[in-house]
């Protein structure tokens, strides 16, 4: 056991060091993970298509609204017609 008598002195900066190894390297894979995750929602552009729908969907509502408008137009000049 005299062999291992440094190990009984310095036991805890031994703990800590292989703790902070296996929390690095934990840490490592994790960042690995997200970055493969990121990678993957940016290659699908996922941005740019909502952006693309969201003009799109401004466009009709858009249309919509005239429509709407076009309409109201509509009835209101006839309701004149048929009150004279």
């Amino acid at each position: 056991m005299e062999a291992f008598g440094w190990l009984q002195d310095w036991w805890p900066q031994a703990v800590a060091v292989a703790a902070l190894i296996f929390v690095m390297a934990r840490t490592k894979t994790e960042i690995h993970e997200l970055r493969k995750d990121v990678d993957d929602i940016q290659s699908r552009n996922t941005y740019a298509e909502h952006i693309r729908l969201r003009a799109e969907f401004d466009a009709v509502i858009k249309q919509i609204d005239k429509n709407v408008s076009a309409l109201w137009d509509a009835y209101n000049r006839d309701g004149k017609r048929n009150r004279d």
